[in-house]
């Protein structure tokens, strides 16, 4: 599916882990997407909707907010957050969780030395590590983090 989209002039992403599966009898370590049935895609409504209308793709489907029947919007993460999100996968020194999609953001802040200058995000604890993390956080969905000092990172002033 993701080379169909490709092809069609939309970017698309599907962040991957490690996972043990019994194959044949025998354990295997395979890549499997982090979040089952999840694909990131950036294109402009219309084309996905040209996309979808085609033969054999009527059961994709937007992940929407959830609220009342007729709320239904699908979710569209920012630029700022994907690009950030990606930059620290990529990298693969992170955790990668559902777990914190729901949790409210820490403190604002932005990188200002080393590879990740530029990207913005919060800096919080998180379960399971003893130190404060920088973490991305892609409304509802997921949110990937990663150890960080704290002298890499600036204050962002509350907008």
């Amino acid at each position: 599916m993701s080379a169909d989209l490709m092809s069609a002039g939309m970017e698309t992403f599907l962040p991957l882990h490690v996972v043990e599966k019994k194959v044949g009898g025998r354990r295997k370590r395979v890549m499997a997407p982090v979040i089952s049935n999840l694909l990131f895609v950036r294109a402009e409504k219309q084309q996905l909707q040209t996309f979808k209308a085609a033969p054999g793709r009527e059961r994709l489907q937007y992940i929407c907010h959830h609220g009342g029947a007729m709320d239904k919007k699908p979710i569209v993460v920012p630029d700022e957050q994907m690009t950030a999100f990606i930059r620290i996968y990529e990298e693969g020194q992170h955790e990668l969780t559902t777990e914190l999609a729901d949790l409210q953001p820490g403190t604002r802040v932005r990188v200002i030395e080393g590879p990740f200058t530029g990207l913005v995000g919060t800096f919080r604890r998180v379960k399971g590590h003893r130190a404060r993390r920088f973490v991305v956080l892609l409304d509802g969905l997921a949110a990937i983090s990663m150890q960080m000092e704290p002298s890499c990172l600036e204050l962002l002033k509350e907008e």
